[in-house]
């Protein structure tokens, strides 16, 4: 009897390993099919980190037990080896940053609205300071909401545009800017051209369509089951335009003769098509330069990665650190380069 129940404990295990093995595959494969194809695998992609741990246990447990299925969960880590290293990086040798570096940061900021304290604006403007940024790209900056404490708590920045959500400041004068709404869509993308000791760079800001996720689960205790159904087709539906307004962006970069740097929250993982797009031909700053555990959002238990600073080839990079402070519901991210020459 308890060599039946033991094969079956077995046979069951294997089962579970399988399916593992094939969540694993399918959310490596979020990242190269199009939403407009296909959701399933995208679905998978959210909940990847959770099966690569899943996967990592099961590999443990088959090869203290010398059994040949301990190669599945070793396949499904290994073949998203490149998600993982967009999420974690290693401590890396400290970066020598010379004499002259620039710092820029990009930070949704939420209306700078604190759950327990009120207005954060006092508190970012002092981050700012203390971590002696450059330029500040800010998503859900809302200028109504600061009266008219910004220029006076934002005087470090002699320059600065804002237009719709976003608002970009610099010590280095602007010389062009365009604002760019996304069709059908509330959200929009903000560049500026910045002329930085006679070289001109490009800086796009951008805030890519929410999931609604959010909302949603606000509503759950009241209206039950009825808004996870509504959540999902949120979810479907902004990925879908979320990989359109990604078509948009590369637009604007590939059409650019001079050095880019995108400021961006994708409001999607490492794992997704438009991170996979939006990638083609810059570099992930966190890859490069990050250590530790990449994530920018403090929602769903602090495991999601969506706030991103890339930026193309012509650009040296020197250091990348997201800043584990609560003056939003995301954190800011600094990347520090060297000036162009």
């Amino acid at each position: 009897m308890k060599n039946h129940e033991r094969k079956k404990n077995h046979r069951l295990l294997v089962f579970f390993s399988i399916c593992l093995f094939l969540m694993g595959i399918g959310g490596l494969l979020s990242k190269c099919i199009s939403p407009f194809d296909t959701l399933f695998f995208h679905f998978l992609g959210i909940i990847l980190p959770f099966i690569i741990v899943l996967n990592l246990f099961f590999f443990i447990y088959w090869i203290f037990r010398i059994n040949w299925v301990a190669i599945l969960p070793f396949i499904a880590v290994l073949v998203n080896l490149g998600y993982i290293s967009a999420m974690y990086q290693f401590p890396k040798k400290e970066n020598s940053k010379g004499a002259k570096t620039l710092n820029i940061v990009t930070y949704n900021v939420h209306k700078f609205m604190l759950e327990n304290s009120g207005n954060s604006l006092y508190n970012i403007t002092m981050l700012f300071e203390k971590e002696n940024v450059d330029i500040a790209c800010m998503q859900e900056y809302s200028s109504g909401m600061q009266g008219e404490d910004s220029p006076i708590l934002f005087e470090n920045f002699p320059f600065s545009v804002k237009n719709g959500e976003h608002a970009i400041f610099s010590k280095y004068p602007i010389i062009y800017s365009e604002f760019v709404p996304y069709v059908n869509s509330l959200f929009t993308l903000l560049f500026c051209d910045i002329d930085i000791n006679g070289k001109t760079v490009r800086v796009i800001s951008s805030h890519l369509e929410t999931t609604g996720v959010n909302s949603v689960r606000s509503k759950y205790d009241k209206y039950g089951y009825f808004s996870l159904s509504n959540m999902v087709r949120n979810y479907s539906r902004s990925t879908k335009i979320r990989s359109q307004q990604v078509t948009v962006i590369k637009n604007i970069i590939d059409t650019t003769n001079i050095p880019v740097i995108l400021c961006c929250d994708i409001n999607d993982t490492p794992a997704s098509f438009a991170y996979r797009k939006i990638k083609v031909g810059l570099i992930d700053g966190f890859k490069d330069y990050g250590e530790g555990f990449g994530a920018t959002y403090f929602g769903f238990k602090g495991f999601l990665r969506i706030d991103y600073i890339f930026y193309d080839k012509s650009i040296t990079g020197v250091d990348y650190h997201t800043i584990n402070v609560k003056y939003s519901d995301h954190k800011p991210v600094i990347f520090s380069f060297c000036p162009p020459v």
